[in-house]
């Protein structure tokens, strides 16, 4: 920048939708502020744009802006350069060191399913991980598109592998490794509930929460075969507990085999105020509503026991006339 050079010494969040240098993103320039050398520390934290200019290691002022312009013009220094010229987030050679990182880096990234219909993304990766060692003729990208189609978010991986290879074509160990590793960045877990040397047969989910569904997948898989076989032949064959059949049971009764597992609804409670607590036991203590046993007590709170006069549902109504604004 004419006279001026620009030191950045972090690049910040770069994100996959707009590949720009982001939150956390840092430069440095030397400058005079009111006739003395200065550094002008810029900084980017999240939506703000941040300048701190230092004077001998001391903070002489600090200036906070959405926008790299309008925070340069409050410096009223170097008026005749843009301040997103300045601080060089949309150079030429920012904007090349970002797009490098992005090509070769991209474990860096979080990726979701949405990820998985954006071929550019997925060929990034492909070119990463996989065309230097599988041919020309295989329909790679189908792997994904085939698993994303799938009603149950499970593959078997070499049957799921073996859709889009030649009949008799042999993956080598090399070839599945690194199919392996890419589904890894794109957050694909392994789930297979046992080990090789039990069977080759190896299965991997997309879902999220990994750890969770690592165990769910288990469950899941086994929920298939746990009613056609004994325990004792599962355990014999898979090396699993009597728990874990047993858990696999009662999947398959509630969710269905292969299905993922039902959410369980979010219940909410909350402290009774006093005054409700107050209603509540003037209501259930009125002898007009129950009838206080003469010898039987708690054993807990050593208070006489208390028998309803009537059923429930009529006291219920009769405690909401009462109290209105009384326990729901």
């Amino acid at each position: 920048l004419e006279n001026i050079t620009v030191f950045i010494s972090c690049l910040g969040k770069i994100t996959k939708s707009n590949k720009k240098a982001g939150h956390n993103y840092a430069a440095s320039l030397f400058y005079k502020y009111k006739g003395i050398q200065s550094v002008f520390y810029q900084y980017i934290d999240k939506d703000l744009f941040l300048i701190t200019i230092y004077q001998n290691s001391q903070i002489v002022i600090e200036y906070k802006d959405i926008s790299p312009n309008t925070i340069w013009n409050k410096t009223h220094i170097l008026k005749s350069i843009s301040g997103e010229t300045l601080f060089v987030i949309n150079y030429p050679i920012t904007l090349n060191r970002i797009n490098q990182i992005f090509l070769h880096q991209p474990s860096i990234f979080k990726y979701t399913l949405a990820d998985w219909n954006n071929k550019t993304i997925i060929k990034q990766l492909y070119e990463l991980h996989l065309k230097r060692t599988i041919r020309r003729s295989i329909q790679w990208y189908q792997v994904f598109q085939n698993w994303i189609q799938q009603k149950s978010n499970i593959i078997e991986l070499y049957t799921h592998l073996d859709k889009v290879y030649d009949l008799n074509y042999e993956i080598s160990e090399r070839e599945l490794r690194l199919w392996c590793a890419m589904f890894r960045i794109l957050e694909c877990t392994n789930i297979t509930p046992y080990n090789n040397d039990i069977s080759y047969d190896e299965f991997w989910t997309n879902a999220t929460n990994s750890e969770k569904d690592r165990i769910n997948g288990k469950i899941r898989m086994l929920s298939i075969i746990g009613e056609d076989f004994t325990y004792k032949k599962i355990i014999e064959k898979l090396e699993v507990s009597s728990n874990t059949i047993n858990t696999a049971r009662k999947f398959f009764r509630i969710n269905e085999p292969r299905c993922p597992i039902l959410e369980k609804p979010i219940i909410t409670c909350s402290k009774m105020s006093e005054v409700k607590v107050k209603e509540f036991e003037l209501f259930f203590t009125d002898k007009a509503n129950v009838n206080m046993s003469s010898y039987k007590v708690d054993a807990k709170t050593q208070l006489p026991v208390l028998y309803l006069k009537n059923q429930k549902s009529i006291l219920w109504e009769k405690f909401s006339a009462t109290y209105p604004n009384g326990m729901k």
